[in-house]
């Protein structure tokens, strides 16, 4: 029958009957029918003839199930009433244990371990629910070997399926949403872990430690919240994420050696650290929509990658760093403006040149270093570099770069250093048009035209790199009259 109304049902120790009689909720004697007839300004009007009962005396769980068979959803719960209201879809409320707290807006918290009759099965071929507030699977399951929840669409709390040594596959075809933390992790056996439905994880997630996965699609993922960090999976070879476009915190895929297939075609924000790490089958890494890293951006350990395409890449809130890829023979980011921290490319041994078409600024450190096969560094629109720092070297090219010989500093530079910073190249072997613009420029820095005063500061250029010619001599002799300790071959 269609549900209308309210229902308000007395849920106290004691209540009275429509005749007045008072009843006890705990006696064995008392029905649901006896509780749902009780003398209040609402009286609960059944839509069915009877109402169930517990095998010793009525639940409330056994009230709010049939109210939800019927269309009704709990709008109020506490100690003294329950008020019920129509439901666009029945709420189906199972005898299992659970807690709430305040208004129950989705279905209770689903406990799977002791002592509910799941732990000692094999498999689990359904344990249905469309919203649940928290699914616990714990390591009591020992025995598991799959788990399928055919309709759960959603959680408004966390999912951490862990510790479950037998369990080989875990399905979730209808699940959309996780609103806290998803962490399904330590399964050994797992070989199929399948979520074809899920577009958001409202807190961090973290899928690790699943040593037989070799695949893992979340095609329909969008958004991560929190932190997302794919981990420690050392058969995994594919892991595609077509549909993702933001991760709110730090986006960690690491420590995957087979991996040789990261798919991102959609990625446009990540909110805090990037840290590509440990992916040392990797070829290629290609994020052709990104454009924002909030924290630092650190591609990291991939040996064998030799392309690294960011074509829309703007802004990095802190350092970047990329390291440790010696396949890798060169470097280019056309769209990168701002690197608000320090800018170290580091330990490439394969790397000839590093491109900068568009990047305009630096906050901390310039400092690449550890690439001996490095000839081009190439930023010709620079502005600003270093405008955190107030001592120290603020660029600083001294450690195995000594086949570099083209970095030039432009005329749109307007800034070296917060009031100090030095500038120190002792390895590489730039060739005179480099050491004369990078001279000029300096000597270029006198306080006018929107520059900041470049004075009483360290400049060395040696290495194997060119004496300066004439115009750059005359530039390091207004850098000197200004305080300047000019060093060159």
């Amino acid at each position: 029958m269609a549900a209308v109304g309210v229902h308000v049902a007395r849920v106290g120790l004691f209540t009275t009957d429509a005749n007045g009689v008072r009843i006890n909720k705990n006696s064995n004697s008392t029905t649901i029918n006896q509780l749902k007839n009780t003398k209040q300004e609402f009286l609960v009007i059944p839509d069915l003839g009877s109402a169930p009962n517990s095998a010793s005396y009525p639940a409330i769980s056994d009230y709010l199930q049939l109210e939800g068979l019927n269309g009704f959803k709990v709008e109020h719960l506490d100690q003294s009433y329950c008020v019920t209201i129509p439901a666009a879809a029945p709420v189906v409320i199972d005898p299992i244990s659970y807690t709430y707290t305040g208004t129950l807006t989705v279905a209770p918290v689903i406990v799977l371990s002791t002592p509910t009759p799941i732990q000692v099965a094999s498999s689990v071929a359904d344990y249905s629910r469309k919203w649940a507030s928290t699914i616990v699977l714990s390591a009591a399951n020992l025995s598991l070997t799959s788990i399928s929840f055919t309709d759960l669409q959603g959680m408004s709390g966390s999912f951490s399926p862990t510790s479950l040594p037998a369990l080989t596959s875990l399905s979730l075809p209808a699940l959309t949403t996780v609103g806290g933390s998803f962490a399904p992790s330590s399964m050994a056996a797992l070989t199929s872990i399948s979520f074809p439905a899920l577009t958001t994880v409202g807190g961090t997630f973290s899928p690790s430690t699943m040593a037989a996965l070799t695949s893992l699609s979340l095609s329909a993922l969008t958004t991560v919240g929190g932190a997302f960090s794919p981990n420690t999976m050392a058969t995994l070879t594919s892991l595609s994420l077509s549909a993702l476009t933001t991760v709110g915190g730090t986006f960690s895929p690491s420590n995957m050696a087979a991996l040789t297939s990261l798919s991102l075609p959609a990625l446009t924000t990540v909110g805090s650290n990037f840290t590509p790490d440990i992916l040392s089958a990797l070829t290629s890494l290609s994020l052709p929509a990104l454009t924002t890293v909030g924290g630092n951006f650190n591609p990291t350990f991939m040996s064998a990658l030799t392309s690294l395409s960011l074509p829309a890449l703007t802004t990095v809130g802190g350092n970047f760093n990329p390291t440790f890829m010696s396949a890798l023979t060169s470097l280019s980011l056309p769209a990168l403006t701002t690197v608000s921290g320090s800018f170290n490319p580091f330990s490439m041994d394969a790397l000839t040149s590093i491109s900068l078409p568009s990047l305009t600024t630096v906050g901390g450190n310039f400092n690449p270093s550890t690439m001996a096969a490095l000839t081009s560094l190439s930023a010709p629109v620079i502005a600003r570099i270093g405008t955190t720092l107030t001592s120290g070297s603020v660029i600083s090219i001294t450690s195995s770069t000594a086949a570099l010989s083209t970095f030039q500093l432009p005329s749109t530079l307007k800034q070296i250093g917060n009031g100090a910073g030095n500038v120190v190249i002792t390895s590489a072997a730039l060739n005179q048009a480099s050491v004369d613009s990078i001279l000029v420029r300096l000597a270029a820095l006198d306080g006018t035209n929107g520059t900041t005063l470049f004075s009483s500061r360290v400049v060395t250029i040696t290495g194997t790199s060119s004496t300066p010619s004439a115009t750059g001599l005359a530039a390091k002799a207004t850098l000197v009259a200004r305080g300047c300790t000019v060093t060159n071959r």
